[in-house]
């Protein structure tokens, strides 16, 4: 119990201070969105980086959680497309954003700064590698959105060497992937950082983690509750309770993973709907009040989930 007073609430009580600045106005959206690009360009980043540069990559035992999450999310995904496309009768763009939001987790707002917590930073190597997973991923959402922007012009012509180029830059010029790209290059090489940088990006690193929840609370706090029920109950449904079932009977049956790779793929599996989802709806105008609605409610149901996982866990292997 004590691990979830000084780990868990923590976090979530910054969220909350996030979302009552945010109800309240204090801030106004210009000032929260420079918030989120300090955090995601600037600090997340600069902790990304360190994290990876201080890891000896030739000697990461940790890579079977990556096949193990991608295991447990992969059939998570491919189910929220069928039931957006079938059930929900969703347009492609529509139904990507509801498979997106039922499977693709808060990890770096939320799930990086839990474990971080809880397990120190053995837990850091596992949880960048499932995060860098996800980014891989982003790069399958982007293209599924933009033949689904193609298939909604239907006097446009196919450009797929533009939609490539543009898939590439998107890519490339994401802040957390080339720290993490240069993080396990830095790594592989053997160097060490100079004393004076690695003081300065474990500065700045250290803004990250609560600037993001601080963010992630305001932003909640300037959306309103909106969107259709079945979708919305749906995405909560697969991405709070069935991904991390999945994600339990993989640790158990298929992965043969330690005690602290397998915690942290949980809590990654159950962390609430990311917020990344939202930034895809409204950069292709599909499904926004959906997915602000369940990064909402998933949040404040994760309060209670996480918890008690972390309460199970720490009975369960610790």
């Amino acid at each position: 119990m004590d691990s979830i007073v000084t780990s868990v609430v923590p976090l979530f009580s910054v969220i909350f201070i996030g979302f009552v600045v945010g109800k309240l106005r204090a801030i106004d959206e210009a000032g929260v969105r420079t918030l989120v690009a300090f955090v995601f360009s600037f600090a997340m980043p600069a902790l990304i980086f360190r994290l990876m540069a201080d890891t000896d990559i030739a000697g990461i035992e940790d890579w079977p959680v990556v096949g193990a999450y991608f295991t447990a999310q992969l059939p998570i995904f491919i189910g929220g497309l069928m039931i957006g496309g079938w059930l929900f009768r969703q347009s492609m763009a529509e139904a990507t954003i509801q498979a997106f939001g039922s499977s693709f987790s808060n990890g770096v707002v939320l799930g990086l700064p839990l474990v971080l917590s809880l397990y120190g930073e053995r837990a850091g190597v596992p949880a960048l590698l499932i995060i860098m997973l996800d980014i891989a991923i982003f790069s399958v959402i982007t293209l599924l959105l933009e033949i689904a922007s193609l298939r909604a012009k239907p006097d446009a012509s196919p450009r797929p060497l533009i939609m490539l180029r543009d898939l590439s830059l998107s890519v490339g010029s994401n802040p957390l992937i080339v720290a993490s790209v240069l993080g396990v290059a830095f790594g592989a090489s053997a160097l060490v950082l100079p004393s004076a940088v690695d003081k300065t990006l474990a500065f700045l690193g250290q803004a990250g983690p609560p600037a993001g929840l601080f963010a992630l609370g305001a932003t909640l706090g300037q959306r309103r509750i909106a969107g259709q029920v079945g979708p919305v109950a749906s995405m909560m449904l697969m991405k709070l309770l069935l991904h991390p079932i999945l994600a339990l009977f993989v640790v158990i049956y298929l992965f043969d993973l330690d005690p602290v790779a397998a915690s942290v793929m949980l809590l990654f599996a159950a962390c609430p709907v990311g917020a990344n989802v939202y930034v895809f709806a409204a950069q292709y105008g599909a499904a926004l009040e959906t997915s602000a609605t369940a990064i909402l409610l998933s949040t404040a149901v994760a309060i209670l989930s996480l918890s008690g996982l972390v309460l199970l866990l720490s009975d369960w292997w610790f």
